[in-house]
């Protein structure tokens, strides 16, 4: 794939991911954004080359995207706290993908 093109799609699904963050922390479907998360976040996955850090903050993410949909609302500081958990997540995989070097056919592989 043409590392431009790479890139932009890249952009592209993370721009994705963040609408979909930011539906859920502002009353969407929990379940309809979590979803979306998940399938945007696989799609990323599926661009680069393998990378324990990439895939350990992809899950991160997740995982911060599914807590912040089941926590209660009416639970004092919880929200708050949920939030800047999603938004740490999500800036943690823009610095993993970041960290990442496109090879010479395009391909995105991990730092060395």
């Amino acid at each position: 794939m043409d590392p431009a093109l790479l890139l932009d799609t890249l952009e592209a699904r993370m721009t994705a991911v963040a609408q979909a963050l930011e539906h859920l922390t502002s009353g969407g479907n929990p379940a309809a954004e979590i979803e979306n998360v998940r399938a945007q976040l696989l799609e990323i996955l599926q661009l680069v080359e393998r990378d324990p850090g990439i895939n350990a903050a992809a899950d991160d993410l997740y995982s911060c995207a599914r807590a912040y949909a089941a926590a209660e609302a009416d639970e004092p500081g919880v929200m708050g706290r949920r939030k800047r958990l999603l938004t740490e997540a999500y800036s943690r995989l823009w610095h993993r993908l970041g960290m990442a070097h496109l090879g010479s056919d395009g391909a995105r592989t991990a730092p060395e």
